[in-house]
């Protein structure tokens, strides 16, 4: 490899770490300023030996994924309600916010959404108001649906960000 290809290559990792750091830094002090905590405790305990009670959006934000299969076609669908009185934020890594895969009798898989879609590279978040929901749907149809629709019998989402109400195992459903 050249010398001046190399300083290049260098160049190139060395702007990227430095957008990083500053983005995450601006992250921080955004979260700072609003009075977010920015580190979590662990393994806290109360006094008499009694774990504190965990106080989360866990059980007031759904997530329900839903599947319909049709002739030519499979609509999935995943909707997030956010059912407390404050906004719940999503942080993303990159532009994927969700990934779905289809899983035959025995749940093996047979298709996942995001297997031929590339993603743009970036710190981003969703925002979900108080008492509102957030529903993305896609429909897989053509060639890739006609090889599979006989085995179908479960779909499974994630949600790719950090929240304290996501299950990182992912959710399924039965397909109807």
């Amino acid at each position: 490899m050249k010398k001046g290809t190399l300083g290049i290559i260098l160049a190139v990792v060395i702007l990227f770490a430095g957008f990083y750091y500053f983005a995450q830094a601006s992250l921080n002090t955004k979260a700072e300023e609003s009075g977010k905590k920015i580190t979590r405790e662990t393994n806290t305990k109360q006094k008499l030996g009694k774990q504190p009670k965990k106080k989360t959006a866990s059980k007031k934000v759904t997530v329900k994924p839903k599947a319909v299969k049709k002739d030519d076609s499979i609509e999935m669908k995943i909707t997030i309600k956010n059912n407390t009185k404050k906004d719940v934020t999503i942080e993303h890594s990159s532009g994927q916010v969700f990934d779905i895969q289809l899983l035959d009798a025995n749940k093996n898989l047979l298709y996942t959404w995001s297997a031929d879609k590339s993603f743009i590279q970036m710190l981003s978040t969703t925002e979900i108001k108080a008492g509102k929901s957030l529903s993305y749907k896609e429909v897989l149809s053509g060639e890739v649906y006609e090889n599979i629709k006989d085995k179908v019998v479960y779909m499974k989402v994630y949600l790719t960000g950090t929240a304290d109400f996501i299950n990182a195992d992912g959710y399924i459903v039965k397909v109807k």
